[in-house]
């Protein structure tokens, strides 16, 4: 169950831009686990 890497990139980008208050540490489990 492998998205394409185009997918996963714009999630980690809408994350990035929908959660800018996250903190780094989040952002980035949230971005590992999207992708």
């Amino acid at each position: 169950m492998s998205a394409p890497t185009s997918r996963r990139r714009a999630i980690a980008k809408a994350l990035t831009a929908l959660l800018p208050l996250a903190s780094y540490a989040d952002m980035e489990k949230i971005r590992t686990d999207a992708g």
